[in-house]
């Protein structure tokens, strides 16, 4: 089970409802590509299906599967098939799209999402980092809204994008995407980091 001692008192009480999202995918036998026509970029016929799992961090238990192969499913679209209300979703970068980060939000549930450098971001307003938020490597806290374009419309929402020193490679900076705009930074960053 998930260790849960030492968290913060703040933390403890989303714990529950912190669910993590991946798609991965696979190499598979020759004797199953029958079943399968995907295309890679090459046209080449593949020799990949992807899993798509959901894993409840509170109970560290899997909270949902689904394997895509051929359906055409994109990894945000097979995530928002299961949403589920209240529930608080994190995922990485290959995850990320406009569709499903207003598909999140109208299911009811939350996010916090890593983003890509080229996703634009334009900022309303920018929040002072408070002693907590710097000394778990929060860099910087703005409030704003996603750019589009005009091929690719933006969810019309507010939303919040977090900076935080990646641990791994402090050079590097993690960018985050959240809706939820009221809770302290370093918050979103260990909801992140617990994926």
């Amino acid at each position: 089970l998930p260790n849960r001692h030492g968290l913060e008192p703040e933390f403890q009480n989303l714990y529950e409802k912190l669910m993590a999202f991946d798609g991965s995918y696979f190499r598979v036998p020759a004797q199953v590509l029958w079943a399968l026509r995907e295309k890679s970029n090459s046209r080449v016929p593949g020799r990949q299906v992807r899993l798509n799992l959901h894993y409840c961090i509170g109970t560290g238990n899997p909270a949902g599967l689904s394997v895509s192969g051929e359906d055409g499913d994109s990894e945000a679209q097979a995530l928002l098939k299961t949403i589920v209300a209240g529930m608080i979703y994190i995922a990485d970068r290959g995850i990320f799209s406009f569709a499903g980060v207003q598909g999140v939000v109208e299911g009811g549930a939350h996010f916090v999402f890593r983003l890509k450098t080229e996703v634009g971001f334009t900022c309303e307003s920018e929040r002072t980092l408070t002693p907590e938020d710097r000394a778990s490597r929060v860099i910087s806290d703005r409030i704003g809204h996603l750019k589009g374009s005009p091929h690719r419309l933006a969810p019309p929402m507010k939303v919040r994008e977090i900076l935080i020193t990646n641990p791994e490679n402090p050079d590097q900076s993690i960018r985050l995407l959240t809706d939820m705009l009221d809770l302290p930074a370093h918050i979103i960053g260990l909801i992140y980091l617990h994926r």
